[in-house]
């Protein structure tokens, strides 16, 4: 009977300890979950079933390409696919970070893609040219913008914030490059990123 009773005590106390356990790596967890910029910058349904992150550069001649792809995807099957963007501007490109804060200020104009659009398709331009606010102030008037809001809004806090946010988030991920891309949260290998709709919807 003793033995039982030490039993059931014991089993008790090492419950109670795994739920200690579980309670404090849940916290830790939830600690070092980093979401990225709040909203996000989105095309395609936030109910979609297929959710596709992207961490790109608008420098990088592969985030280029991947952003046609996935612009392409997420207009096909707007109610299945929805395509976050998060930036990760790369040192080494010079036109990286202010192609981003660019991005975030059209963001607050309700003009990311457009101004996404634009930016990479003039990535020779960006190449050719030095650290050029002249050049997206050409680009925000060629999509419509109030330029001395777009002004005011590139060299804002916000912009900056929302990019911080997002690299935070990539550090947590391990990113290391872009294009870097996750569906449903799951890392993906280049080529099946590179073929998201076969990767989504003839692979299953």
């Amino acid at each position: 009977m003793g033995r039982s009773v030490n039993s059931n005590r014991c089993f008790a106390s090492c419950a109670v300890l795994a739920a200690i356990f579980l309670a404090a790596a849940s916290f830790a967890s939830a600690q070092e979950f980093k979401p990225g910029a709040y909203p996000p910058l989105q095309i395609g349904s936030p109910a979609a079933e297929y959710r596709i992150e992207i961490f790109n550069d608008f420098q990088c001649p592969a985030s280029a390409e991947f952003f046609k792809i996935y612009k392409a995807l997420a207009a096909k099957y707007p109610d299945q696919v929805v395509v976050t963007f998060r930036n990760f501007p790369l040192r080494q490109h010079k036109n990286g970070l202010l192609a981003a804060k660019a991005v975030e200020a059209a963001a607050q104009q309700g003009k990311f893609l457009e101004m996404m659009t634009i930016i990479y398709d003039s990535q020779e331009a960006m190449k050719e040219a030095g650290p050029s606010p002249e050049l997206f102030a050409t680009y925000a008037k060629a999509i419509g913008l109030d330029l001395e809001r777009f002004t005011l809004d590139v060299d804002g806090q916000l912009a900056q914030d929302r990019i911080n946010f997002d690299l935070e988030r990539a550090k947590a991920l391990g990113v290391s490059g872009t294009p870097w891309v996750l569906l449903n949260d799951r890392p993906m290998p280049y080529g099946e990123a590179h073929d998201m709709e076969t990767t989504i919807f003839h692979n299953k």
